[in-house]
């Protein structure tokens, strides 16, 4: 019974310790995108600021009209604003995985891998899905499935236990003992001489006590130990049908977060260049500043749907690792 808790105890440590694993990689994440959309809303005001600082020249010098101008300087201020809320959310997304770490709030920490690094590899249409693990193989690997079949078999240690209670039992038991007396008085020996008063006495005893259960039976103990172990593999059952329940939805995910990888990436370079044909019109004066504008909406709007689908990826296989009990 003892090594069965013992067993539990590390289970329970080790799911623990599975549980904590998969929120810091979450938050991981989470700081990850958080980044890269500073980073993004940054290039984008940076770009946008220079092209208003070209256009309010020509306008100065009546190159363009004014309300070109003016556009730009819309769309600039309302970037700098999602900018500002980016570094927000980039620093709150910062501080919550130093909590989930444990360290101090004003240490300074410097994400190693970006965004793009922590996705897995896209899967095209073409590519078939990984097969999934056969049932028990990936959902034994799981800590709680560990734990409640740990938990089963100490269940089954109570009613072997109780059971042995119940039998008939002997017990034999021994012992020496030697005890060395002496006092402060002298005595007379048999030649009439004066000693002192001393003895040694020796005991030894053995025996044997029989435990014979007649009318006790320790059934009210065999009936609870019992009623516990159909309860501990009833829980262990329905634990290992939610771990493969977790393992297939979370395969599900992952596969189609990795196939719209696939999508978004593709078409980022095509928004871009799409971009710098627009921009090239422009600065040629087939098109207005509205039209630019308009692309460049379009092409962040591309860039933060990648950003999206690259977290969700991630999100996905995160949740693939914590269903198989990957650590």
């Amino acid at each position: 019974m003892a090594d069965r808790a013992i067993e539990v105890s590390e289970g329970a440590l080790d799911e623990r310790i599975r549980l904590l694993k998969a929120d810091v990689r979450r938050r991981y994440g989470a700081a990850a995108a958080a980044i890269r959309e500073l980073s993004l809303a940054d290039q984008t005001v940076d770009l946008i600021s220079r092209e208003f600082e070209l256009v309010r020249q020509r306008a100065a010098e009546g190159a363009v009209p004014p309300l070109e101008r003016d556009q730009l300087e819309v769309e600039l201020r309302r970037y700098e604003a999602d900018r500002l809320l980016a570094l927000g959310r980039t620093e709150a997304s910062m501080i919550e995985l130093k909590k989930a770490i444990g360290i101090a709030i004003n240490t300074p920490v410097r994400l190693r891998d970006r965004l793009e690094a922590l996705t897995p590899a896209p899967l095209s249409d073409s590519t078939p899905a990984n097969p999934r693990d056969a049932a028990g193989d990936a959902s034994g690997a799981r800590a709680d499935v560990r734990v409640a079949d740990a938990e089963a078999r100490l269940a089954e240690a109570r009613v072997s236990n109780a059971l042995a209670q119940a039998r008939f039992d002997m017990s034999l038991f021994g012992g020496y003992m030697r005890m060395n007396n002496s006092f402060p008085q002298f005595g007379f020996n048999d030649v009439g001489q004066l000693e002192p008063v001393h003895g040694v006495f020796h005991f030894i005893s053995a025996g044997a006590m029989v435990t014979l259960p007649l009318r006790n039976r320790n059934q009210g103990e065999v009936a609870a130990a019992r009623a516990e172990q159909t309860g501990a593999q009833a829980r262990l059952e329905a634990t290992q049908l939610a771990a493969r329940a977790d393992i297939a939805a979370a395969e599900a995910q992952d596969s189609a977060g990795r196939r719209a990888l696939a999508i978004t990436g593709s078409i980022v370079g095509l928004a871009a260049k799409n971009l710098d044909v627009v921009r090239q019109a422009y600065e040629l004066g087939r098109t207005t500043a509205t039209d630019v504008l308009t692309e460049q909406r379009r092409y962040v709007d591309v860039e933060r749907a990648n950003t999206e689908t690259m977290k969700a990826a991630y999100d996905a296989h995160v949740a693939l690792m914590l269903a198989r009990g990957e650590r």
